[in-house]
């Protein structure tokens, strides 16, 4: 199975730490052990975090550069367009993301800790999508929460 995982923040091998890149650190090492699946992840870019990828044999990562001049242009262009035309582009890392994995096929790409950016992605890549999320940004409010699993009323 491939799957994409995209991570927001920090970089992913966690090289600046971070709980969600920790755990999915944890996933992929025990991948590397049995390669039940081809993992694509895609993070913010930090020079220790790109040379730790090397040691991954089933694990392709995909680095955003977010101190780049172009990445945040394309960030203020995002917010512009989100909150003063009410035009519903999705943020600026789920756009650069989204134009990357354009060219690769998934079956199913995990979102780890912000839905905002799936809507952002699906425009570029129409497979089925998992949202792994710590912190309640959803609410009864929302039209899709009936779609969601709480996990803690299964513990």
């Amino acid at each position: 199975m491939r799957i994409g995982i995209i991570i927001e923040k920090y970089p992913l091998p966690p090289t600046k730490g971070g709980a969600i890149q920790t755990l999915v650190s944890h996933y992929l090492e025990e991948n590397e052990k049995t390669h039940i699946h081809d993992f694509f992840v895609y993070s913010c870019y930090d020079m220790d975090a790109e040379a730790c990828s090397k040691r991954y044999k089933y694990t392709k990562f995909y680095y955003v550069k977010t101190d780049s001049l172009k990445y945040n242009f394309s960030v203020i262009i995002s917010y512009i367009c989100n909150h003063f035309f009410k035009m519903s582009i999705g943020n600026g890392f789920a756009r650069t993301i989204g134009k990357m994995m354009s060219t690769q096929e998934f079956d199913q790409i995990i979102v780890e800790g912000n839905p905002r950016l799936i809507q952002g992605l699906k425009k570029y890549n129409d497979c089925g999508y998992i949202l792994h999320l710590h912190n309640d940004y959803l609410n009864r409010d929302n039209p899709n929460s009936s779609k969601l699993i709480n996990s803690y009323n299964y513990i």
